[in-house]
């Protein structure tokens, strides 16, 4: 049986009268979507519910209140601020057309949304888009053309869902509108100042209490200029300290730790870490930091100083001892205590035109003997000059007859 009822100008009246009207029972996911331009050629994605999770994919719903029967739903985009004007971008998907969705709905009273994305215009055809949801009559709350025609008040990066439920009128057309109801703000996730916060990693999770430690935080696209590094706890707040300078691509942050409250610790204290965007006061999700006990000596000087001492020391006792308490030094080998005399070999024999002429005896030539003075064998000392001399012309060495 279809329920007959009068057209419900506001949400009050629908709440007050007791009649129709709908409620979000689940918002869409605000962050994490990308809007996609007609000309990438992939799918828009879908949207998904706030609930939703890595391993459980939840949609937008809605519930009907107060009503049980036949319905048409029209959802379009509108923008982020009052008064909600259509917005021009497009929403795409199953039973979409011209930029808006428009479905008859079963006879129960909630319903979900699936296959539902977003794609976005270009800036130049704005006023194109515009036109075109005013020629379909996508204006849910009426706004006049004037209002619409300025095209630089449009927020190309955030948009809202606007649900327009319609019941049947007494010849049984579903004309009757109920009061639009608008999501939370969706926003892009390719824009900078509206995507989501995100903390890839930080090169350390502790520093000293009393601040001043250089951190590299690396995380996903931020505003140099509207981003700040947020420590807390449930009862204290402090602020990474960097300039806009420090914000290396906008996806990468050096900064300075804050002093925490307590300067003088005596455990390690744990807090937590986060980027925060003033603008909308979106934050990131949370990383553990712990705050160290302020170490005095850094550079662990007194105990290189400690260890210096206890070796002064014993050097000391050691000089103190009588002899017969000194450990005993061990005599060391020589190199001439260790050196073997090596057999006279084949190589090692002296030619014998080198030995000079031999007596009868077998006996050296007194020309031919050792000569301490010079160390040769068989030679006198000659000047450099006679150097230059034949080997066979030396007199001391005899000559030789061919």
């Amino acid at each position: 049986m279809e329920a007959l009822i009068s057209p419900i100008t506001s949400w009050d009246d629908g709440m007050s009268g007791g009649g129709p009207y709908v409620r979000i029972m689940e918002q869409p996911k605000q962050r994490g979507m990308r809007f996609r331009y007609k000309c990438e050629g992939r799918s828009a994605g879908s949207i998904l519910g706030e609930k939703s999770t890595d391993t459980t994919r939840t949609y937008p719903t809605i519930e009907i209140m107060n009503y049980l029967g036949r319905a048409r739903i029209r959802i379009s985009l509108v923008t982020k601020k009052e008064p909600f004007k259509p917005h021009p971008h497009d929403l795409v998907g199953k039973d979409c057309k011209d930029g808006y969705y428009e479905a008859d709905l079963q006879e129960r009273s909630v319903h979900s949304f699936q296959n539902l994305g977003i794609q976005c215009v270009k800036k130049r055809e704005v006023s194109l888009a515009i036109q075109q949801r005013l020629m379909k009559d996508v204006n849910p709350f009426n706004i006049s053309p004037e209002v619409l025609a300025n095209e630089n008040e449009y927020d190309l990066n955030v948009v809202k869902l606007c649900f327009q439920v319609f019941i049947p009128d007494p010849s049984g057309r579903c004309t009757v509108p109920l009061t639009p109801v608008v999501s939370n703000p969706i926003y892009d996730n390719r824009a900078p100042n509206t995507a989501e916060l995100k903390i890839c990693r930080i090169n350390k999770n502790s520093g000293s209490c009393r601040g001043g430690d250089e951190i590299f935080l690396l995380c996903d696209k931020v505003q140099k200029e509207d981003i700040e590094v947020r420590f807390f706890t449930s009862d204290w707040e402090g602020r990474g300290s960097f300039s806009q300078a420090d914000v290396h691509r906008q996806v990468a942050i050096v900064f300075r730790t804050p002093a925490y409250r307590d300067l003088s610790l005596e455990r390690p204290q744990l807090v937590h870490l986060q980027l925060r965007r003033p603008s909308d006061k979106e934050v990131s999700d949370t990383m553990e930091f712990q705050y160290l006990p302020h170490d005095k000596d850094p550079y662990s000087k007194e105990e290189k100083r400690r260890k210096t001492q206890i070796v002064f020391n014993n050097m000391l006792q050691t000089c103190n001892m009588s002899a017969t308490q000194r450990p005993t030094l061990v005599a060391r080998r020589t190199l001439e205590d260790t050196r073997t005399p090596r057999k006279l070999g084949q190589r090692d024999a002296v030619p014998p035109d080198v030995l000079g002429p031999v007596h009868q005896r077998g006996s050296l030539a007194p020309s031919s003997a050792f000569n301490r003075s010079s160390g040769l064998l068989g030679r006198t000392q000659a000047p450099a000059s006679s150097l230059q001399q034949s080997f066979y012309s030396l007199t001391s060495m005899g000559t030789v007859t061919e």
